[in-house]
C-alpha cells in the first residue's frame, strides 16, 4: 500500500476527501500512488498542502510517510 493511502487510512480519509481538504488535485494524488512516487520525489507544495490538511508539520508528515515504507 502506498504511503498516501496509508496516511488516508490512518486519518479516516479517502484520497478524494484528502484532495478536497488539502486542495491537491485528485488526479495528482492518484498519480503519486499509481507511479509509486517516493516522498523524496514529491513537490514541496504538495507535501505542504497535505500536511496542513491532516494537521501535521511538514517534518511530521515526511517522517510519517517515511515510516510507512518500513512497515
Amino acid at each position: 500500500m502506498h504511503s498516501i493511502d496509508q496516511l488516508c487510512k490512518e486519518f479516516g480519509l479517502t484520497r478524494y476527501s484528502l484532495s478536497k481538504k488539502s486542495g491537491v488535485n485528485d488526479s495528482t494524488l492518484a498519480n503519486l500512488v499509481t507511479r509509486n512516487t517516493d516522498v523524496d520525489n514529491m513537490k514541496i507544495g504538495t507535501i505542504k498542502k497535505i500536511a496542513k490538511a491532516v494537521g501535521l508539520s511538514i517534518d511530521e508528515l515526511v517522517e510519517k510517510l517515511e515510516s510507512y515504507k518500513k512497515e
